[in-house]
């Protein structure tokens, strides 16, 4: 469509102005463009004398309005309102409102706040005049919605449009007057205008759209530009391209649009970040803009108005790039900040925004603190400006306010990246400072949800980024994500991790820090993989440089690993070299002298002049005190009767830290063995010896809770709480804590006692699993018999409960097993073949009470053979001076007699009575394989009999049934001859019996047809034609031939069937002659 088409109206001002004189024809004229006084007073005298119209005073004000002199124009009409009163006076309050709105408006930038305020109510004051006058004019409609708009009542302002909008079109309906006019259906443009900008401020965009665009059709020249609106609406339902597209569109129609040009200024700034495919697209793209920027800006500062904000935050943004952070904070201060809270909220937002980031820069954290809120008050959905707020929080120690910043942001933001690598970091910052400075990890559910949740973030930034495909991950986040996973005690993901460091900068071609490769071979030694732990020190090594301070270090780590496969040498010329250039490296010159002492040196002078050097080294006490537990010689203070390893213990507890872990766990583990040896001292089972052995139990489990509330994870606590316990007989609760250890600690002594306490709830199949599996982690032969005597006693305590021999047994097999590894121990060696006596005795018993029935010879001998190696080894304790005051003698010998005499005696009874009884059962069993022997070859010849007989019986069978065979054959044969010599032309006299049955039951012989014979088939056929149902002879003779070419094709047939199928196919064949042949085959079966 084309202007034309749909005739826009358009306004046309007029430029002169002709007032007719009262007094005569003349007229005065004015040029209303160039001759306008610059004092409205010069007119009044005029217009007032002259009596001109009210039209006239309202033509000028308008002309000066146009020239932006709206305050001339006001002026005027002021004193036409001193003539002019009544209904007369409307159009003039109208003006008056108007005028105000634009001045109103216009005071954003040069009047501030209150003169804005001063404006609004001056207009307010001549609509409720106007008004007054004329409610329904749609100028004053208009104005009461722009004065709701101006004071930011949004809301207030599109219900009143609304309401006014249905006034409009009731009124036209009732005048009926809209249907008439070629354009009286259309809506009015400024109402849709209004609307569609209270829309837009609602943020409602798509309805905003949708008006801006029915504006554009009504009227497409209408001022202001509705493509200007549209732009927008599409900019915030981001799609840039439309927007800029109408931009340009209403710069093109309007080249001195100003509004168009800074918009299309901002969609260049927006392509050039957004869409620059490279750096020198970008170089070339954000150059153009910043000249267009400048071009603007110099436009703007020469004109009579001030530079519109929007031009000033690009510059705000441009200065902040360049560096300029001064620059950045004068504008705000100086341009916009007088007038903020004049501007609109988005633009306001932004200023404060680029100022706040400003003082980020420069340190100044509690300022950009401000500032960013003062953003974000303006505009909540201000992403940048929650980002930085919670970053300045975060420099300002605001930890927590900092994380729930960025939760609240997260929430709207799931997918942004940096969002989830900022706040796994600030969860991982916590969780290692609450880790420090409050409690262990794991003894808080609050550090592990922290815990979860950096991990948690982390993971997904790291899944964000390579979802990219483009971009490179932040290495800090794979460094954090290592260090928390070490943490929980989770290596193999630490590693996974830091290969993924070391894989992205080979990848980019950056340098790997040592301390990546140190920490990589540290991962390594934890998960025992010793060469690839040396291979990672090896790489670290090759990078330190000469002298650097980080290759001590690394040194340290190797030795530690030489240590570990037993190449101890250069682990100690390791420790050597170190300590060479650096004498104060403590954990060095302990590893030495450790290594030192596992070579077999004497170091106690080592070990004192360790502690003299380093009083107030934890580690160095530590060692000292582990010193003194097992090589020192020296267990007790000659002056205070003190174990020297307790006051050592606590000397440190008292004087240095009483919080350190290895002298609480220590102190724990002398009170457990003071209270078993007043357990193994104890003569009575007094209540005053019962409390001292609680009170010491009592001691250790508060030292060891004590050790766990400080490391939850320090198992040497939590094993000693579970023997602790144990000892006191709860052994569901150790058996809780043990059952955890074993979870996490693949450790000999911790099967050895969960062993210990199955054994003691009679879980024996559960005992012989945990003790064979510490026997399987343990490789001296002295631990080794040891844990095999264990496995003995389990077998021990099962065979006497289950009364089963093969258990006991088993536990000398292991008692045995125990007595060849355990060499070095006289007593150990004693006490185990004391056990093997007491298994001994125990197995002879057993078989002694066992039925006959139940045992076997070979296990009597054994025990025979037993009692004598019993009797024997008792023997040798008797005459053992210090032996024997281990044991009790009166005890020993009475064992050794019952051996001798009483259960020697007993087991050879029980042998004589066994081979009594093996004899009779062998006897018995011989008999019965007799018996049955002869019950077989009976019933075999019983079988064979009854085999013969059947053959016999079948043979019998065979022969009679191949005979009525041949009889049937003959038979058949024998017809059809008679029916052959009938086709060949017979007299017709046939004989009815062609065969004579003999007297003594045999079978008939054929012989020569006579003339009875002859005579008979007369009386045969006489008989045929009285039974008409009967077949004739015709009929007999095709029956015949068909019959008998059967009979001499089925001969197989007839040899294979049966008896009583042979005879129903001679019953068939004889069904034509049943009066002759019936006599044949009774004389048959007779």
């Amino acid at each position: 469509m084309t202007d034309q088409q749909l005739s826009y109206p358009r306004m046309q001002w007029a430029t002169t102005l002709d007032i007719p004189l009262k007094d005569s024809e003349e007229v005065v004229s004015i040029d209303l463009e160039n001759d306008l006084p610059p004092d409205p007073e010069d007119l009044k005298t005029l217009l007032v004398e002259e009596n001109s119209a009210k039209e006239h005073w309202l033509t000028i004000a308008i002309s000066y309005c146009n020239q932006n002199k709206i305050e001339l124009g006001i002026k005027l009409i002021l004193m036409a309102l001193e003539i002019f009163q009544g209904p007369q006076s409307v159009s003039l309050h109208t003006f008056l409102t108007w005028g105000y709105l634009k001045l109103a408006k216009q005071s954003v930038i040069v009047g501030g706040l209150t003169k804005k305020e001063e404006y609004l109510q001056l207009s307010e004051k001549h609509l409720k005049e106007a008004i007054g006058f004329d409610a329904t004019w749609i100028g004053n409609m208009l104005a009461t919605i722009d004065i709701y708009y101006q004071r930011r009542q949004y809301d207030k302002a599109l219900e009143t449009a609304q309401l006014f909008s249905k006034a409009i079109v009731q009124q036209q309906q009732q005048q009926g007057s809209g249907r008439t006019s070629k354009n009286g259906d259309r809506p009015n443009v400024l109402f849709l205008l209004l609307k569609a900008k209270l829309f837009y401020q609602k943020k409602n965009y798509v309805a905003s759209l949708r008006m801006f665009q029915e504006l554009l059709i009504l009227n497409p020249v209408f001022h202001p530009d509705p493509r200007i609106g549209i732009g927008l609406c599409f900019w915030q339902l981001k799609d840039y391209k439309m927007a800029i597209q109408s931009w340009e569109r209403a710069l093109e129609i309007d080249a001195t649009n100003k509004n168009a040009k800074i918009l299309v200024l901002l969609g260049e700034f927006h392509d050039t970040l957004y869409s620059s495919r490279n750096d020198e697209s970008f170089r070339n793209n954000y150059t153009k803009a910043l000249q267009d920027l400048h071009t603007l800006y110099v436009e703007e500062e020469n004109s009579e108005g001030a530079v519109s904000p929007v031009l000033q935050c690009l510059l705000q943004s441009y200065y902040y790039l360049k560096g300029d952070y001064k620059k950045v904070i004068e504008i705000y201060t100086e341009k916009l900040d007088p007038i903020k809270d004049l501007l609109p909220n988005d633009i306001i937002s932004d200023a404060c925004f680029w100022v706040a980031r400003a003082y980020y820069a420069l340190k100044d954290f509690k300022k950009s603190f401000l500032l960013f809120q003062e953003s974000l008050r303006k505009n909540d959905d201000n992403l940048l400006s929650r980002f930085g707020l919670g970053q300045s929080q975060l420099q300002s120690n605001l930890l927590e306010e900092g994380i729930l910043t960025f939760e609240s942001l997260y929430k709207n933001n799931e997918s942004v990246q940096e969002l989830n690598y900022v706040l796994g970091l600030l969860y991982a910052g916590k969780t290692l400072n609450e880790t420090k400075n409050v409690a262990p990890l794991g003894t808080s559910k609050n550090i592990k949800q922290y815990w979860d949740k950096a991990v948690q973030y982390l993971e997904k930034y790291d899944k964000l980024v390579k979802g990219k495909k483009n971009q490179l991950v932040i290495l800090n986040s794979y460094l954090t994500l290592s260090q928390l996973y070490e943490m929980m005690n989770l290596y193999n993901k630490s590693l996974e991790y830091l290969e993924k460091v070391v894989e992205q900068l080979e990848e980019t071609g950056e340098g790997i820090p040592l301390e990546i490769y140190n920490n990589i071979g540290c991962y390594y030694f934890v998960l025992d993989d010793k060469e690839k732990a040396l291979e990672y020190f090896h790489k670290a090594e090759t990078i330190c440089k000469n002298g650097a301070e980080e290759i001590i270090t690394v040194r340290f780590n190797e030795a530690r690993v030489n240590e570990d496969v037993n190449n101890v040498d250069k682990a100690e010329s390791i420790y050597d070299d170190i300590l060479s250039s650096n004498p104060n490296y403590i954990a060095a010159r302990m590893r030495h002298i450790f290594v030192e002492y596992s070579k077999g040196k004497a170091l106690k002078d080592a070990f004192d002049q360790l502690l003299t050097r380093s009083p107030q080294n934890l580690e160095v006490r530590s060692l000292y005190g582990w010193y003194l537990k097992n090589i020192c010689e020296e267990k007790v203070d000659k002056e205070t009767g003190e174990l020297l390893e307790s006051k050592h213990n606590k000397e440190t507890l008292t004087k240095y830290d009483s919080h350190d872990l290895y002298a609480l766990v220590s102190l724990g583990n002398v009170y457990i063995n003071v209270a078993r040896n007043y357990k193994r001292h104890s003569t009575s089972n007094g209540q005053k010896e019962a409390a001292k052995i609680n009170s010491s139990y009592l001691k250790a489990i508060q030292l060891y809770t004590k050790v766990l509330s400080l490391d939850s994870y320090n198992v040497f606590a939590a094993q000693g709480l579970a023997i602790c316990y144990a000892e006191c007989k709860q052994f569901g609760r150790a058996l809780d804590i043990l059952r955890k250890l074993r979870d996490s600690l693949n450790d000999r002594s911790v099967f050895m006692n969960l062993g210990h306490c199955l054994t003691e709830v009679g879980e024996y199949v559960k005992a012989v699993e945990c003790y064979t599996l510490a026997l399987q982690k343990v490789s001296n032969s002295t631990e080794r018999a040891d844990v095999q005597n264990l496995l003995a006693r389990v077998w021990y305590l099962r065979g006497l409960r289950e009364k089963n021999l093969e258990y006991l047994f088993k536990s000398l097999e292991f008692v045995g097993e125990a007595l060849s590894n355990a060499i070095k121990s006289e007593k150990f060696i004693i006490n185990l073949k004391f056990n093997k006596t007491v298994l001994q005795l125990d197995i002879a018993t057993l078989l002694k009470n066992q039925n006959v029935k139940g045992r076997k010879m070979q296990d009597l001998d054994n025990a025979l053979n037993g009692l004598g190696g019993a009797s024997d080894i008792l023997a040798d304790i008797l005459n053992n001076e210090q032996i024997i005051k281990f044991f009790n003698k009166d005890e020993i010998e009475q064992r050794k007699n019952v051996c001798e005499t009483t259960l020697k005696d007993a087991i050879e009874k029980c042998i004589q009575e066994q081979k009594d009884y093996e004899n009779q059962v062998t006897e018995k069993m011989a008999q019965a394989r007799e018996y049955l022997a002869n019950m077989e070859k009976d019933k075999q010849e019983q079988l064979r009999r009854e085999e013969e007989l059947a053959k016999i019986k079948r043979e019998e069978e065979g022969r009679k049934f191949r005979e009525l065979q041949k009889e049937a054959q003959q038979l058949i044969q024998e017809r059809g001859d008679l029916i052959s010599d009938e086709e060949g032309g017979a007299s017709g006299e046939e004989k009815d019996n062609d065969f004579e049955a003999e007297g003594d039951g045999k079978k008939g012989k054929k012989r020569k047809s006579t003339t009875k014979e002859k005579s008979g088939t007369k009386k045969s056929k006489k008989r045929n034609t009285k039974r008409k149902d009967e077949p004739t002879d015709d009929e007999d003779e095709v029956v015949g031939r068909r019959r008998a070419k059967k009979g001499a094709i089925s001969n197989e047939f007839i040899e294979d069937s049966d008896e009583a199928a042979s005879d129903l196919l001679l019953e068939k064949d004889a069904e034509q002659e049943q009066s002759d042949n019936n006599s044949l085959f009774s004389d048959e079966e007779e």
